[in-house]
C-alpha cells in the first residue's frame, strides 16, 4: 500500500520576506517532500519579492478583506476543504481569526496556531474584543507554537492556554549558509549592520541617531552603517540621515535575497526593535560569529545572554545604544570573544535540523495522540 504524504496547508496574509514567512520557508525547504505536502494560502495579495519557497510550492491566494466577511470564511473554509488538508497551520493574528475558523468549519483533524511577535500597532497592547477572540481561537486549536518562552508565558497567561498545548519552538539558522567569513577586515572601517524590514517596529530611527552619535564621538575613525532591507520607513530613514549629516555614511543595500553575503562585511551586529519574537536575523549574525548589540526588549532577552551573546541597551534609548557599540568598536577582545560564543551557541542549540525534528514531533503527536 503506497505511503500517503501529510498534507498541510499554512495560512497568511501574505507571502512577503520577513522573518515569520522566512521561518515558513525553512519548514517548507526542510520537510522530506516524500512524506509532507505543503500548500500556502494567502488572504491578500503579496506586494514585492515572494519569500523564497522550494520548487512547486506556489502561495495562492484566497482574498479577505479587513472586517466580518461570512462570504469570505465559507469560501476559504470550502478550499482548505477541497485541499484534503490534514493541518491547519494559522500565523499571527492577520490569518488566526479567518485560518482558525475556516480550518475547523472545514472539518480539518489538526489546526495548529502560530505566534511569532507583534506588529508595532500592538506593542502597547491589544482591544478586550482582540483577546477574547483570540482565547476562543486558540481553544480550537491542537496546539499553539511559540518562537520563545516569554511568548509562551504569555499565551498561558493572557489566553488561558493549557501548558500542555503550548510548543516553543525557538527558529533555527542554516549553518552551512550562514557562517564566520574568513577575515573581518581587520584594520577596516568599523561596519555596524541591520538585516529586516524597515519598519516603524525595528525602530532604526533610534539606531540613526545612536550611529551619528558615535561618529561625533570618534570623528578621527572610519566608522559605516549598512541598513539591508526596504520597508515602509525607507524614504523617511534616508531623510533622517540627511537631517543628521550622516548620509553619506550609511549605506541603504536594500532588499537582498542572500544576506549572508552582507553578515560578511559587518564588524558587529544592531537589532533596536521595540518588539520581537524571536529574530531571524539576530540568530543569522551569531551563526555568522557577530557580535551583538540588542535592545533589552523581552523577545531579546528571553533567548539572549547579556554579555554573553549580546550587549543590551533600553529601547529607544540612543546615548545607552552608541555606548554599546562603542563598547564593541573599542574592545576587539570583547567583541572577538562574543563573535566566538555566538557562533558555538548557534552550534549547539539553532541549527536549522534541530527546528525540524521539533516541528516533526509536534506534528506527528497531534496527527497520532
Amino acid at each position: 500500500m503506497p505511503h500517503t504524504r501529510i498534507k498541510i496547508v499554512h495560512i497568511l496574509q501574505t507571502a512577503g520576506i520577513g522573518g515569520m514567512e522566512g521561518r515558513i520557508a525553512r519548514l517548507a525547504r526542510g520537510l522530506d517532500p516524500g512524506l509532507y505536502d505543503i500548500s500556502i494560502l494567502t488572504l491578500r495579495p503579496t506586494s514585492g519579492r515572494v519569500v523564497p519557497l522550494p520548487a512547486g510550492i506556489v502561495p495562492e491566494l484566497v482574498p479577505v478583506s479587513s472586517g466580518l466577511h461570512p462570504r469570505a470564511l465559507w469560501a476559504l473554509s470550502r478550499r482548505i476543504r477541497k485541499g484534503g488538508f490534514q493541518i491547519v497551520h494559522t500565523h499571527n493574528w492577520s490569518s488566526m481569526f479567518y485560518g482558525v475558523l475556516a480550518g475547523r468549519l472545514a472539518g480539518v483533524p489538526v489546526v495548529i496556531h502560530g505566534e511569532h511577535g507583534i506588529n508595532f500597532g500592538d506593542v502597547s497592547g491589544v482591544s478586550p474584543k482582540r483577546l477574547a477572540a483570540q482565547r476562543f481561537l486558540a481553544s480550537l486549536c491542537g496546539s499553539v507554537v511559540t518562537v520563545n518562552q516569554a511568548m509562551a508565558d504569555s499565551v498561558e497567561r493572557t489566553w488561558k492556554v493549557p501548558r500542555g498545548k503550548i510548543a516553543n519552538i525557538p527558529n533555527g539558522a542554516d549553518l552551512q549558509r550562514f557562517r564566520p567569513a574568513g577575515s573581518r577586515n581587520a584594520g577596516g572601517p568599523f561596519v555596524i549592520g541591520a538585516v529586516g524590514r524597515l519598519d516603524k517596529v525595528k525602530d532604526l530611527f533610534r539606531l540613526l541617531n545612536g550611529f551619528a552619535l558615535l561618529r561625533l564621538r570618534h570623528a578621527d575613525r572610519p566608522i559605516r552603517l549598512v541598513l539591508v532591507g526596504h520597508g515602509s520607513e525607507d524614504e523617511a530613514l534616508k531623510a533622517e540621515c540627511a537631517r543628521l549629516g550622516i548620509a553619506d555614511a550609511v549605506e541603504f543595500a536594500g532588499d537582498c535575497p542572500a544576506p549572508e553575503e552582507w553578515y560578511a562585511r559587518f564588524s558587529a551586529f544592531a537589532n533596536t526593535s521595540v518588539s520581537e519574537g524571536m529574530s531571524n536575523t539576530l540568530l543569522e549574525a551569531m551563526a555568522c560569529g557577530l557580535p551583538l548589540v540588542a535592545s533589552g526588549i523581552e523577545g531579546n532577552r528571553s533567548w539572549l545572554r547579556e554579555d554573553e551573546n549580546a550587549l543590551f541597551f533600553p529601547a529607544g534609548d540612543a546615548e545607552a545604544l552608541c555606548g554599546r557599540l562603542e563598547a564593541l568598536m573599542l574592545r576587539p577582545a570583547l567583541a572577538e570573544g562574543m563573535a566566538e560564543r555566538n557562533r558555538k551557541r548557534a552550534e549547539a542549540e539553532f541549527d536549522n535540523r534541530f527546528f525540524l525534528e521539533k516541528y516533526i514531533g509536534l506534528y506527528r503527536s497531534l496527527l497520532n495522540p
